[in-house]
């Protein structure tokens, strides 16, 4: 484009392409902006005049009552900075003055303001995505006395560079921001169809269960006289804690619920996350859950998978190969206090498991996201918080607390209650939602 947008008056001269008048650019790129004072208090007209009049020009003039002129179209090159090669690459501007030498050629707040309008448009059109005032020619923002033995831009005008930079900077990224909120989201947005193969399901429960043994915010958690069921996920362990009086620690796990969540919240298995929700899990006995699931199938101990239960009369655990499972609770017992002991979630040697039990089904089904979960669908969730919101998420997959605030932020902003449940109305707010400004 060879005219912007804040011009008011168009005099085009023919002092261009110096020496040879030559149209273009000599096939430079424009990338430099050169801001020079008149010298006095001239008007666009009679800037334009001096232009046509003598072998020197700018490709713009503004007077003291901040209007433009244009004088060279940008795809040509000026006659502005006494220097052929900066001259090709740059874009010259000429200020008005309203003081003379007396004065130290004063430039008005009113010119100066076009001016930072002026450049600002220039860049946005050819590309400048910063101005760079360094005080020398290393920088985008030049003077026209370091290319020529010249007083220009004056004294007045040479103090106010610094703030001209930081105020065209300031208003294009504040436009920036502007072009970048209106654009709508084009990554995936997370189903609420979750479909999982009967190996993604064994995967993504084993893979959860090592996220929350590798938290170091996670532990194993056992009253002084009785384990505590519950899910931290689910937040059906708080009662029972609170009852116990543990206040220690807000995130622990014992045995059942460990392994259950694993399946519930990693796997994602329907049935498993409503008994989650409610409180409960499979136990390790035989009247209890894996034995009587139709979720599951009991296998030799001598022909173990990943995946697998292993259960024994007092335990349960997740058997993740090598001769290795996955549990809570295998390391001595630390005293806190006196009202909660602690053992760790994590990682330890198979002995002592009488059963063994596979789990056989699939997912396929329509379900919020919620706290909790593992999956793909959750790190799309997790993308599109951090184009919405820019909170810096790690795409896990892994639907943590700083993921459930985010996502409560969201629905806050946007009208929803801010139940931290992925549902229907909270992806059709996505579909529509605009970046947040921040």
């Amino acid at each position: 484009m060879s005219q912007g947008k804040l011009v008011d008056v168009t005099i085009l001269t023919n002092n261009i392409g110096y020496p040879d008048g030559k149209k273009g650019r000599g096939g430079k790129k424009i990338d430099k902006i050169f801001v020079h004072h008149m010298a006095g208090n001239l008007t666009v007209e009679q800037c334009g005049r001096v232009f046509k009049n003598n072998e020197v020009s700018a490709h713009y003039g503004i007077d003291n009552k901040g209007r433009v002129g244009q004088y060279v179209k940008e795809e040509d090159t000026a006659w502005h900075c006494g220097n052929k090669a900066y001259n090709q690459r740059s874009i010259g501007i000429e200020l008005a003055n309203d003081g003379g030498a007396k004065a130290n050629w004063h430039v008005s707040d009113k010119v100066i303001k076009k001016c930072i309008d002026l450049i600002v448009d220039i860049c946005q059109r050819n590309g400048i995505k910063k101005i760079n005032y360094t005080g020398d020619l290393k920088g985008n923002l030049c003077m026209h006395c370091w290319t020529a033995s010249t007083a220009c831009p004056g004294g007045y005008l040479k103090g106010k560079f610094k703030y001209i930079a930081k105020k065209v900077n300031e208003k294009l990224e504040d436009e920036m921001k502007a072009i970048q909120i209106s654009e709508p989201y084009t990554g995936e947005l997370p189903s609420l169809h979750l479909k999982k193969s009967n190996k993604e399901v064994i995967a993504d429960a084993i893979t959860w269960a090592k996220k929350i043994a590798k938290s170091k915010n996670f532990h194993y958690g056992k009253g002084r006289h009785a384990h505590h069921n519950g899910c931290y996920y689910c937040e059906t362990q708080l009662k029972s804690k609170q009852k116990a009086g543990i206040k220690l620690w807000k995130k622990t796990y014992c045995c059942n619920p460990f392994v259950h969540a694993a399946f519930a919240h990693g796997g994602c298995v329907p049935e498993m996350l409503d008994l989650c929700r409610k409180g409960k899990s499979y136990g390790f006995s035989i009247s209890e859950g894996y034995e009587k699931s139709s979720l599951f199938k009991k296998v030799s101990l001598n022909a173990l998978k990943k995946g697998d239960v292993l259960c024994s009369d007092g335990h349960v655990a997740l058997y993740i190969g090598s001769g290795k499972v996955i549990h809570a609770g295998n390391e001595d017992d630390n005293v806190i206090g006196s009202k909660l002991w602690i053992k760790s979630i994590g990682i330890g040697k198979w002995k002592g498991y009488k059963r063994a039990y596979r789990y056989i089904g699939s997912v396929d089904k329509k379900m919020s996201i919620r706290h909790g979960e593992y999956s793909e669908r959750v790190k799309h969730l997790q993308e599109f918080l951090n184009w919405w919101g820019s909170f810096g998420l790690n795409i896990s997959g892994l639907f943590n607390d700083k993921t459930l605030k985010a996502v409560k932020k969201f629905q806050k902003s946007v009208g929803l209650k801010a139940t931290g449940k992925v549902d229907t109305k909270t992806v059709a707010k996505m579909k529509s939602a605009s970046r947040m400004d921040i």
